[in-house]
């Protein structure tokens, strides 16, 4: 028998309820490919593994999409079901652009993965985002030499050192790289990356990084969005035009199992109802 709090939940994740929290569309038959919205500086490669882009979203992307995660955590759910938004595709579709000139392959050649999620990072010095990670510890370079895994990160609020900004050590600072990547450089090695509202970070996936703390300081929530690219032929690239709401409802299952345990939002419920739709999907499917 399914628990009455996950029978509730599965009830209740229809694309009506997602339009009742917040007013951006959901197109469930897919999501059209959009392209480079905003001029920007290009993001240059570098052998720290790292850059920075400013202004690569408008200001009334970032605030809607910002809306749109207020919305859904204030409701009880993980940022990660913003994903359900049309807005939130169409951005892993414009950030493409950024992610080809950094990894110096043609725009065509980079795929969206599955591998996404969104926060809301509180005020206040108990609240921090994740703890230092890498995004892959498998070495991360195509035949060409070119990078093979991109992780995105947009902010979608002001991101200061005050309020849980992310901090990234560049390769070229790192003592583990390339020989031992499953150990993790100390923290004191870290820079911070104060970001505007619409600028967006990328890292190739080995580069240690971490979210801040926040703090009594802070001035509003961190709140931001991430997306993984590949350089490389994927068999599991996110097909924008085949994303239906049942198919985005899917990743953002399989990423709730994937990181429930290192994020705090996501309550037992939530995880048991990922579950559930995952094996009540699949058996739909076979």
């Amino acid at each position: 028998m399914i628990d009455p709090a996950v029978a509730e939940w599965l009830r209740r994740l229809t694309p009506e309820y997602f339009r009742s929290l917040c007013a951006l569309p959901i197109n469930e038959a897919g999501v059209p490919s959009r392209g480079d919205e905003v001029e920007s500086p290009p993001a240059m490669p570098s052998p720290s593994g790292v850059a920075q882009v400013e202004r690569r979203l408008s200001a009334q992307r970032a605030a809607s999409m910002r809306g749109a995660v207020l919305a859904v955590t204030e409701a009880g759910l993980p940022g990660v079901f913003a994903y359900v938004y049309d807005e939130f595709w169409e951005t892993a579709d414009l950030v493409r652009g950024a992610v080809a000139q950094f990894a110096e392959v043609p725009r065509g050649r980079v795929s969206i993965l599955p591998d996404a999620w969104a926060f809301r990072i509180p005020c206040g010095a108990e609240h921090r985002g994740w703890a230092p990670h890498r995004g892959s510890t498998l070495p991360n370079r195509t035949r060409e030499g070119h990078v093979a895994l991109v992780n995105v990160w947009v902010a979608l609020s002001s991101a200061t050192k005050d309020n849980s900004c992310m901090y990234v050590v560049p390769l070229t600072r790192d003592p583990h790289v390339p020989a031992s990547l499953e150990t993790l450089p100390e923290e004191a090695l870290g820079e911070a990356r104060e970001l505007a509202a619409g600028d967006i970070l990328l890292w190739d996936a080995n580069v240690a990084h971490w979210g801040g703390r926040s703090s009594a300081a802070a001035r509003e929530p961190r709140i931001s969005a991430t997306y993984t690219c590949s350089t490389e032929t994927a068999i599991a690239a996110v097909s924008l035009a085949e994303l239906s709401f049942e198919r985005r409802l899917a990743i953002i299952a399989q990423q709730i199992r994937v990181y429930s345990e290192v994020d705090s939002t996501v309550t037992p419920a939530i995880t048991a109802w990922a579950d559930v739709w995952l094996a009540l999907r699949s058996q739909i499917t076979c």
